[in-house]
């Protein structure tokens, strides 16, 4: 890589940064646990969203998604009286209220459209499926996974509902069980996301697959927190925020983003400077 195209690099990434920070200060923020997220909303991936990234094989990906498994692994065998908790900076969105047809006046749901935290989200999501199945949890205990959904592809969408009914046989790899089952389409290798979040699972079965009592670990609420693992939703136009610098930086395309990849590695960052006290 040449100097020029190096400059142009950080420039455009101290751009982001500018903007990133712009777009925090001074606004309503809540904090949440993944598990407390989908308790209170129902998260879809809106069609404007890139596919599912972290789940590619290039080196670059390979590299991030390792060292963003890595991190949050660190915190998860942490002693429990430890209550330090892993930080995944701000999910940005907006947020629907869906009002019952035959009842005056009940709320049903309320939706959120993430703009920004796909890739995150999309992370948590599988790890806690792989977790509950890991463990044998019952299914009354993680329903809540049934509030996340795809909307970019309906074969996305039906891969998460049959993800939620399956229970993994341990003795081989999760991709290669998955793609051999009688629902798993044969369209589904075409579909960016699904192939995504195969490799990812049988990352996460890697790194994870030691840690007796994940369940536990990743859902509990600590002492200060929601969770071990937590993130800032910052709904857009409660705001008075625009969702169009958020579609530009997340409008679909080959590779992560600059953004995307500031998020994850700030994440890491700050795990690594922890450490290092």
């Amino acid at each position: 890589m040449t100097i020029k195209k190096k400059r142009l690099i950080t420039k455009k990434l101290n751009s982001l940064k500018k903007a990133y920070i712009m777009a925090t200060e001074n606004k309503k923020y809540e904090s949440h646990s993944f598990k407390s997220f989908l308790e209170q909303y129902h998260v879809v991936i809106p069609m404007v969203q890139r596919d599912y990234a972290q789940g590619r094989t290039t080196d670059d990906v390979n590299r991030v998604r390792n060292r963003f498994l890595d991190a949050i692994k660190t915190y998860l065998v942490k002693s429990e009286d430890d209550n330090d908790v892993m930080k995944m900076d701000f999910i940005y969105g907006e947020k629907e209220q869906v009002w019952s047809t035959t009842v005056a006046n009940k709320l049903e749901k309320i939706i959120v459209t993430p703009l920004d935290g796909q890739q995150r989200l999309t992370t948590l999501y599988l790890l806690h499926w792989y977790a509950a199945k890991k463990c044998s949890i019952d299914e009354r205990h993680y329903k809540f996974l049934n509030n996340f959904t795809y909307d970019i592809r309906p074969s996305s969408r039906d891969f998460c509902a049959h993800l939620m009914k399956y229970t993994p046989d341990w003795s081989i790899t999760l991709k290669k069980q998955l793609v051999d089952q009688n629902w798993f389409m044969g369209e589904w290798h075409n579909d960016p996301t699904i192939i995504g979040m195969l490799v990812m699972l049988d990352s996460i079965n890697d790194k994870f697959g030691n840690i007796a009592n994940l369940w536990d670990i990743l859902t509990k609420e600590l002492a200060n927190e929601k969770g071990r693992i937590i993130f800032y939703f910052l709904p857009l136009s409660e705001n008075g925020l625009s969702d169009e610098l958020y579609i530009k930086m997340n409008s679909r395309g080959k590779k992560l983003t600059a953004f995307e990849h500031l998020s994850m590695k700030t994440c890491m960052k700050k795990t690594q400077m922890k450490q290092e006290r």
